[in-house]
Formats: structure tokens, sequence, C-alpha cells
């Protein structure tokens, strides 16, 4: 991940990232490179630059505003929505004038304490949140039906896409998750607000009845719920009479009050504050999410603009000497990656091998011998729409690997993507050029550790490639 960046602009760098990776890359974005290349700072912000100055660029950021819009009046709309719904539940649950306490709370919490419980399992089990969360795909699904409404640019597709994607980032999940609690928040205020109205103006009997539960049990229950309205000082804790003269068809009248009082604390309690404290917990992760966002360089389209946006840096001895570049994981290839890759490094037009040559798929890219060689080669790999199952890179063992070796062939398969094969020649006759065989391939397996390869014989490797088409 690079250093954080705005929200925009990881989206614009999003849409160009989806948009090169279908059609390629961009035929006139030399100037647009150049812009990035001056900025000198690291790959991340480069990139950003490079798509700030792409042609079309700002055609996108005004689709990127409209579907700011979009997004905000789809949260207006929510809150409508919730605001109807909580005045049509307290309705249907105190239509009568005798309202049954535990009836009330269950039809009005009953729906967000039900959501609330699963949000919480779903925090506990799923440690990585699934992409194919109902909220996701209902928001996708808004998104890919009305976007091209309001999407005028190029490529609205890939506009969606960037924004989608946005969604499926830990800040866009916590950010859906704030917009959930924010809708029962809604719901539940509007729900209190119309109770306090409808007990201010009209004359309600309130209480407990069971039809199941014995008495005892029912007031243990009530008792229960109770205590917290209690401890936060909402209801009177001095005398609890109230409690068993609410028994509906007792003396409901002379508890109105204190029941009434109950009920709203029961739904600000339990309904009202655990969602408050959901939304403050989401919004904060979201909030600070969208702070640290960066991009993810390890995608295949930003691998293949490292080597064109920064450029090898000369290594001085002294760099050699105490900056021994860090050891990296073994390249794999990803599953919508295809084709094999060929190219030698510095072996000589007239040495060199190609035992991969006229397989299936495998597409050679000649011998890097010079400054122009290296650029050639990796304008081919940034110009591929996938990455490479395998990039095979030729070497001889007579060359002793140096740091600007291993610059060069982790430049090649960054921007190839996929894995990494270092097809080793001239191994058996090391020692007729007066170097020592188990030193020299010491220093090559070093090589392929900093790499992420694997050090493989020309006849090892066309077996490996053989095998895999």
């Amino acid at each position: 991940m690079t250093n954080s960046i705005r929200v925009t602009e990881w989206l614009l760098a999003e849409q160009v990232r989806h948009t090169e990776q279908a059609q390629g890359r961009f035929k006139d974005d030399a100037s647009a490179n150049a812009v990035a290349r001056e900025q000198g700072q690291g790959l991340g912000q480069r990139i950003v630059q490079r798509a700030k100055a792409l042609p079309g660029a700002q055609a996108v950021l005004a689709d990127l505003g409209h579907l700011k819009t979009l997004f905000v009046w789809f949260c207006v709309a929510l809150g409508l929505i919730a605001v109807l719904a909580a005045i049509g539940a307290v309705r249907l649950a105190i239509d009568q004038r005798e309202i049954e306490i535990l009836a009330v709370v269950a039809s009005l919490l009953g729906p967000p304490t039900a959501f609330l419980l699963l949000w919480l399992i779903g925090l506990v089990v799923w440690r990585q949140p699934s992409k194919h969360t109902l909220l996701t795909a209902v928001s996708r699904s808004i998104f890919h039906r009305l976007g091209p409404l309001v999407l005028t640019g190029p490529r609205p597709e890939a506009t969606l896409a960037a924004v989608t994607g946005l969604l499926l980032t830990p800040a866009g999940r916590w950010l859906l998750g704030s917009i959930s609690h924010a809708f029962w928040l809604v719901y539940l205020f509007s729900a209190l607000c119309v109770l306090t109205v409808l007990l201010t103006v009209s004359q309600y009997d309130l209480g407990w009845g069971t039809t199941l539960l014995s008495d005892a049990h029912a007031l243990k229950l009530l008792t229960l719920l109770a205590y917290l309205p209690e401890s936060l000082g909402l209801i009177s804790n001095q005398d609890t009479s109230w409690l068993e003269a609410g028994r509906l068809g007792v003396a409901p009248e002379l508890v109105r009050a204190p029941w009434a009082q109950f009920l709203l604390a029961l739904v600000l309690v339990y309904g009202l504050l655990p969602r408050l404290m959901a939304f403050v917990f989401s919004a904060f992760f979201a909030w600070s999410g969208f702070h640290r966002l960066g991009l993810d360089l390890k995608q295949p389209g930003y691998l293949r603009l490292s080597g064109l946006l920064m450029p090898p840096k000369p290594v001085s001895v002294e760099d050699e000497a105490f900056n021994e570049p860090s050891a990296r994981a073994l390249r794999v290839a990803d599953q919508e990656s295809s084709g094999v890759i060929t190219v030698a490094v510095e072996v000589g037009p007239q040495e060199r091998g190609d035992p991969l040559f006229g397989l299936h798929e495998v597409t050679d890219l000649g011998v890097i011998e010079t400054r122009a060689d290296r650029e050639r080669v990796l304008g081919a790999l940034s110009a591929r729409k996938k990455s490479a199952r395998f990039l095979v890179v030729q070497c001889t063992a007579r060359r002793t690997p140096d740091r600007g070796l291993i610059d060069l062939i982790n430049q090649l398969a960054d921007a190839a993507g996929g894995g990494l094969i270092i097809a080793l020649a001239d191994i058996d006759g090391l020692e007729d050029w007066g170097v020592a065989p188990a030193a020299r391939l010491a220093d090559w397996h070093r090589l392929a550790q900093q790499t992420g390869g694997q050090i493989q014989s020309p006849q090892e490797a066309q077996t490996t490639v053989k095998g895999w088409s």
C-alpha cells in the first residue's frame, strides 16, 4: 500500500486501471507519464498524477461527482423510508387504547435488534468481511442501474467498477455499515418521537399481560428489562409497586405515567443507544480507513506501470555492499493470468539459448543488452491486458549477479505479473572459465530469493512451461 491519497484520486486511478486492463494502455499517455515521473514521489502518487494528466480525466471526475450526488440522495431516501417505517410500526403496535408493553417493545425493537445481532456475529465470525454482503449487493445493483443515467464520461463501466471496488475496501464496508446503523437510528428515533407525541396528547392504558407465562415469570422479565433504565436514572427505582400494579385489567389507570416512561425508556436504552454506539464505532473506522486509503500496488495493472514510472536509480558500490536487497516471497500467478513470456538478459545474441521457442502461448521478447532494450521490453509488458502465467528470464551462470541485475529482474517480473523462472545456462562449463561452481550457484540462488523467482536449468524451464500449457 502507498501513502494515503484522497478518495477521488483513488477512484480516478482505479478507473484508469480497469480501463487499461480492458483495452490496453493508453496510446497517448506520453505526456501524462512525463508529468508523473517529474513528481519525484512514490509509485502510488505517480500513478495518481498520471491518471490526472490522462485525456478524459476531467470527464471521469465529473462522473464521480454525479455518483457522489446520487449516493447522497440514496442516503436521504433511506432516511425517509426509515421515518415512514417507524410511523407505520408505531401505529400498528398501538392501534388500540390498551397497550401491552412487551408486545409493543417486541414489534418495535425486534427487527433492528435482530439485524444488530447479525452484524455483531458477522464481526466475530468473518474476520475478513465477505465481498458479497446484502448491503454491498444492493448498493452495487443501484449504482449499476442508475449510474449510466448520469454518467457521460469515457468508459462508464470502468467508473462503476472503481466505485464498487471502493465499497469493497475495509473503509467502504465500514461506510456501508454506518449507513445501515444510521437507517435504524432514524427509524428508532422517529418511533420514539411518535410514541412521545401520542402518549402526550392521547390517553392510553399501559401495562403487561401474558397467556403462556405465569405472572411471576412475566414480572421477572419486566424487572430484568427495567434494570438498565433504572441504572441510568430514566425511571424511578424507589418504588417498584407499579410493576405489579401494571397487570392489565387490575388498575392500569393508576400507573399510566410510570408505564409510559418505562416504554419510552425501553426504546431508548435497548434500541437507540446500542445503535448509536455501533454507528459511532463504524463511522470512526470508516473515517480512519478513508484517511489511510492507498492503492493496492500488487494489482497487475499497477505493477506494469512500475517500470514506466519508476526508472531504476544508479546504485553505488557502497549501496550494493551495505544495502543488500531483502528476500521476497515466491511469485505466483493469479487465476486470470495467461501466456508465457521469455526474455534473455545480457547473454549475447550468439550465445543465447532459446529452450522455449515454438511452444504454445510463448512470447519471446528477445535480448536485453542496452537501456533501449530494457525500455522496449518494459513497454511491451506494460501493454499486456493480463498478467503472464510465467516470466522466464534466461541468464548465463558465467555472469556474477549484481544489484543492477536484481533490480532489472524485479522490474521485469513486477511488470509481467505471475510466476518467475530464471533459466540459468552454462552451469556445467563454469570450471573451464576458472569459476568455483558452488560459490557462483550460491550467488544465483541468493538472487532468486531477492526476486521471488526459482532457479531452473533451461531443460527444467521447458518442462515446466510444457506442463502448464
